[in-house]
């Protein structure tokens, strides 16, 4: 795009928001004007309709502040419920840690006796080979 060509989006653009802020301007003075036409049981009625409007809307403004509470209560409620459970989660698998310590400690003690069981034999038999060999021999 080109310096015209912008100065030209330029020029709309403000042209626009001069347009804008004449109808503004209009709207505004020709409600001032209406207010002076109206009587003053036509511009209670209208506060009466304004205040009723104004408290449906703090009604519905109320309600929804209270459900988001109850929602963020209940969201806080569920955490801390999640982390009771990741505590619990934690403790379970230290309990289960410790358990297979426990296990693999008591599966070393035995396998290490029925190993030096089976060395015994063994020694014994090679010791009672060697001397039937021995006597043979000589």
């Amino acid at each position: 795009m080109d310096l015209s060509a912008g100065a030209v989006i330029a020029g709309v653009l403000t042209a626009a928001s001069f347009a804008g802020a004449l109808r503004s301007a209009f709207l505004a003075n020709r409600d001032l004007e209406k207010s002076h036409d109206e009587t003053l049981e036509d511009r209670l009625h209208r506060l009466g309709s304004t205040m009723t409007e104004a408290s449906k809307l703090l009604a519905q403004v109320e309600a929804e502040l209270s459900a988001r509470a109850a929602t963020a209560k209940r969201l806080k409620r569920e955490a801390e419920q999640a982390e009771a459970a990741a505590a619990l989660n934690q403790k379970e698998r230290e309990a289960v840690a410790e358990m297979l310590r426990t296990e693999i400690v008591t599966e070393g003690r035995r396998s290490f006796r029925a190993s030096l069981l089976a060395n015994l034999l063994f020694f014994i038999a090679g010791a009672a080979v060697s001397v039937l060999v021995a006597l043979l021999i000589t």
